[in-house]
Protein backbone atom coordinates (compact mmCIF):
# COMPACT_ATOMS: atom_id res chain seq x y z
CA UNK A 1 0.00 0.00 0.00
CA UNK A 2 2.59 2.28 -1.29
CA UNK A 3 2.69 5.25 -3.24
CA UNK A 4 4.10 5.10 -6.79
CA UNK A 5 3.20 4.91 -10.57
CA UNK A 6 0.41 2.81 -11.62
CA UNK A 7 -0.61 2.03 -8.06
CA UNK A 8 -4.37 2.63 -6.45
CA UNK A 9 -3.31 2.78 -2.36
CA UNK A 10 -5.80 2.38 -0.23
CA UNK A 11 -6.87 4.48 2.23
CA UNK A 12 -9.09 4.73 5.13
CA UNK A 13 -10.97 8.46 3.89
CA UNK A 14 -14.51 7.42 2.89
CA UNK A 15 -17.08 8.37 4.95
CA UNK A 16 -20.18 8.39 3.12
CA UNK A 17 -23.34 10.51 2.82
CA UNK A 18 -26.88 9.03 1.43
CA UNK A 19 -29.53 11.91 0.52
CA UNK A 20 -33.08 10.59 0.28
CA UNK A 21 -35.48 13.09 -1.69
CA UNK A 22 -32.23 15.50 -1.68
CA UNK A 23 -31.43 15.95 1.78
CA UNK A 24 -29.34 14.14 4.21
CA UNK A 25 -30.83 11.02 5.11
CA UNK A 26 -27.64 8.73 6.42
CA UNK A 27 -24.10 9.43 6.92
CA UNK A 28 -21.96 6.40 8.03
CA UNK A 29 -18.46 4.85 7.80
CA UNK A 30 -16.17 2.31 9.09
CA UNK A 31 -12.46 1.73 8.85
CA UNK A 32 -11.14 -0.84 6.79
CA UNK A 33 -8.79 -0.43 4.06
CA UNK A 34 -9.94 -2.37 1.16
CA UNK A 35 -13.33 -3.35 3.02
CA UNK A 36 -14.78 -0.47 3.69
CA UNK A 37 -16.52 0.30 0.23
CA UNK A 38 -17.69 -3.86 0.39
CA UNK A 39 -19.13 -2.84 4.66
CA UNK A 40 -20.75 0.45 2.87
CA UNK A 41 -22.52 -1.14 -0.02
CA UNK A 42 -23.23 -4.48 2.69
CA UNK A 43 -24.57 -1.81 4.84
CA UNK A 44 -27.16 0.17 2.22
CA UNK A 45 -28.45 -3.12 0.55
CA UNK A 46 -29.53 -4.58 4.00
CA UNK A 47 -31.08 -0.73 4.55
CA UNK A 48 -32.93 -0.41 1.02
CA UNK A 49 -33.48 -3.63 0.00
CA UNK A 50 -33.83 -5.81 3.11
CA UNK A 51 -35.64 -3.39 5.04
CA UNK A 52 -33.03 -3.38 7.74
CA UNK A 53 -33.34 -0.44 10.25
CA UNK A 54 -29.80 0.98 10.75
CA UNK A 55 -28.98 -0.71 13.99
CA UNK A 56 -29.97 -4.23 12.48
CA UNK A 57 -27.77 -3.29 9.49
CA UNK A 58 -24.62 -2.82 11.64
CA UNK A 59 -25.38 -5.84 13.67
CA UNK A 60 -25.51 -8.12 10.79
CA UNK A 61 -22.45 -9.97 9.78
CA UNK A 62 -20.37 -9.07 7.02
CA UNK A 63 -17.79 -10.14 4.48
CA UNK A 64 -15.10 -8.90 2.68
CA UNK A 65 -13.79 -10.49 -0.98
CA UNK A 66 -9.86 -9.90 -0.41
CA UNK A 67 -8.68 -7.65 -3.54
CA UNK A 68 -5.06 -9.61 -4.33
CA UNK A 69 -6.24 -13.39 -3.83
CA UNK A 70 -9.82 -13.27 -4.26
CA UNK A 71 -10.74 -15.23 -1.04
CA UNK A 72 -13.31 -14.36 0.50
CA UNK A 73 -13.64 -13.26 4.66
CA UNK A 74 -16.78 -14.84 6.38
CA UNK A 75 -17.77 -13.54 10.05
CA UNK A 76 -18.67 -17.22 11.69
CA UNK A 77 -22.02 -15.78 12.63
CA UNK A 78 -22.88 -15.95 9.04
CA UNK A 79 -24.68 -19.72 8.79
CA UNK A 80 -22.31 -22.10 8.22
CA UNK A 81 -24.61 -24.03 6.02
CA UNK A 82 -24.33 -20.85 3.49
CA UNK A 83 -19.99 -20.86 3.91
CA UNK A 84 -20.38 -24.38 3.28
CA UNK A 85 -22.62 -24.10 0.12
CA UNK A 86 -20.22 -21.36 -1.14
CA UNK A 87 -17.12 -23.53 -0.92
CA UNK A 88 -19.36 -26.64 -2.79
CA UNK A 89 -19.22 -24.09 -5.03
CA UNK A 90 -15.54 -23.20 -5.38
CA UNK A 91 -15.42 -20.52 -3.42
CA UNK A 92 -12.28 -19.86 -0.73
CA UNK A 93 -13.92 -19.00 2.36
CA UNK A 94 -12.13 -18.22 5.37
CA UNK A 95 -14.46 -17.76 8.41
CA UNK A 96 -12.95 -15.59 10.48
CA UNK A 97 -14.23 -14.24 14.01
CA UNK A 98 -17.12 -11.67 14.01
CA UNK A 99 -16.84 -8.10 15.59
CA UNK A 100 -13.12 -7.86 15.23
CA UNK A 101 -10.95 -6.08 12.33
CA UNK A 102 -11.80 -7.81 9.14
CA UNK A 103 -14.56 -7.47 7.36
CA UNK A 104 -15.57 -3.48 8.52
CA UNK A 105 -13.82 -2.82 11.80
CA UNK A 106 -16.25 -3.46 13.86
CA UNK A 107 -15.98 -2.13 16.96
CA UNK A 108 -15.66 1.80 15.35
CA UNK A 109 -19.05 2.05 12.98
CA UNK A 110 -21.32 4.64 13.40
CA UNK A 111 -24.24 5.89 11.37
CA UNK A 112 -26.50 8.54 12.38
CA UNK A 113 -29.99 8.41 10.30
CA UNK A 114 -32.32 11.02 9.69
CA UNK A 115 -35.63 9.25 10.93
CA UNK A 116 -38.78 10.61 11.55
CA UNK A 117 -37.65 14.09 10.97
CA UNK A 118 -34.66 13.84 13.34
CA UNK A 119 -30.97 12.14 13.01
CA UNK A 120 -30.42 9.51 15.43
CA UNK A 121 -27.18 7.18 15.79
CA UNK A 122 -26.61 3.57 15.64
CA UNK A 123 -23.55 1.99 16.32
CA UNK A 124 -21.72 -1.80 16.48
CA UNK A 125 -19.49 -1.69 19.70
CA UNK A 126 -16.92 -4.03 20.22
CA UNK A 127 -17.03 -5.29 24.64
CA UNK A 128 -13.75 -6.81 25.64
CA UNK A 129 -14.36 -8.82 28.81
CA UNK A 130 -11.25 -10.76 30.20
CA UNK A 131 -10.30 -11.53 26.97
CA UNK A 132 -13.07 -12.25 25.13
CA UNK A 133 -14.72 -10.04 22.55
CA UNK A 134 -18.75 -10.05 22.53
CA UNK A 135 -21.10 -7.31 20.73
Amino acid sequence: NGIGPAKMPLHTLIPALSLRDGRPWLVFGTEGGHGQAQTHTQLMVRMLVDGDDPQRAISAPRFTIDPGSGRIAMEDHFDHAWIDDLRRRGHEIDVVRGYRHGPGIAGRQFQCARLHGQFQGYCRILLISAGRRRA
